[in-house]
């Protein structure tokens, strides 16, 4: 991955992030947020450490995995860097670990619920590209 693919995957994941993160703030699953600014920089810090691990990983020629591991491993990495935030950022209220497991897994569980339509996108877009060229 070139370096500029991986800053705009930093930057696209941190606006992700901090949208997950504020809406998430609002229902009080784990975590308040004191407003979409805060929740902004949680996902900023998130996707930068997202990034520098996967970039890390990347140099060993490691991936985290898919399935039940790669997903606990996520949510494991998810929690800790709530954690870390909240103690950090004074807008980001992290309700110990527990919370920082139940925002974690909030999180992806609606990421993955966002994911599915521009799944179905692509495929369409990729069947139709399939139809022109043959």
């Amino acid at each position: 991955m070139n370096k500029i693919g991986l800053l705009i995957g930093v930057f696209f994941a941190a606006v992700f992030s901090g949208i997950l993160i504020w809406v998430v703030g609002l229902f009080g699953l784990g975590l308040k947020v004191d407003g979409l600014g805060t929740a902004f920089i949680a996902g900023t810090a998130i996707a930068v450490i997202g990034g520098a691990i996967s970039w890390l990983l990347s140099l060993w020629d490691l991936k985290l995995g898919g399935g039940i591991q790669g997903a606990i491993i996520n949510v494991l990495l998810g929690a800790v860097v709530l954690l870390l935030g909240g103690r950090v950022l004074s807008g980001l209220q992290v309700e110990g670990f527990v919370g920082a497991l139940v925002a974690s897994i909030s999180i992806g569980v609606i990421s993955w619920l966002l994911s599915l339509p521009l799944k179905r996108i692509n495929q369409a877009a990729a069947a139709a590209d399939a139809e022109k060229r043959s």
